[in-house]
């Protein structure tokens, strides 16, 4: 972290897996790491039912998308980034997931 001059990076679905395999509340575990005060934070959508965390673009999966936000804005993240999958529309799927977090977060 500090040869990159920036601190914690947080994959929000490398958590919510996480969680699941210690079966705990996925929310409630973000919470908690959220302590760690993490400057950036990955934004993916995911399934709760997959073993392995899958990146998927925003709306494929399950993931509350608002509570993630109610954390995130509750904690010291400066920064947040899409971090999916790029599939068939190639660049113009990471264009409608970052449309539908700003969404989310802006509105």
């Amino acid at each position: 972290m500090d040869s990159c001059g920036i601190g914690l990076c947080l994959d929000i679905s490398h958590a919510f897996n996480a969680a699941l395999h210690a079966k705990k509340d996925c929310i409630g575990y973000l919470r908690e790491l959220i302590c760690l005060a993490p400057e950036i934070a990955h934004i993916s959508d995911g399934m709760f039912s997959e073993r392995h965390d899958t990146h998927l673009n925003i709306g494929e999966g399950a993931f509350d998308f608002f509570k993630i936000k109610e954390v995130v804005l509750e904690s010291q993240v400066k920064y947040v980034t899409v971090e999916t999958r790029k599939k068939n529309k190639g660049l113009l799927d990471f264009v409608t997931d970052l449309a539908a977090i700003r969404n989310i977060f802006i509105r």
